[in-house]
């Protein structure tokens, strides 16, 4: 799944601040975890700007905490209907 987050305040990583990111998600509905596939990080809202961090390396899976954002979105890569 991709998602798109939009920050209301700047973040900062390494260094470069930036105000969205987009990534490529990977859900296993069964084991209840994920892990990243690619993860763009521009330094403007809404996925606009100069891009300030591009990875497109798998990442470890994690389990999926709960009552986070994270948990919200397994529950709809998972969804049955």
């Amino acid at each position: 799944m991709w998602v798109l987050a939009d920050y209301q305040t700047t973040q900062t990583l390494l260094g470069d601040s930036y105000s969205s990111d987009r990534s490529q998600n990977e859900y296993d509905c069964i084991e209840e975890r994920s892990r990243v596939l690619a993860i763009t990080k521009l330094s403007c809202n809404m996925e606009t700007g100069k891009i300030v961090y591009n990875d497109s390396g798998e990442s470890k899976w994690t389990p999926i905490p709960p009552r986070n954002i994270a948990q919200e979105l397994w529950t709809v890569a998972c969804s049955k209907e």
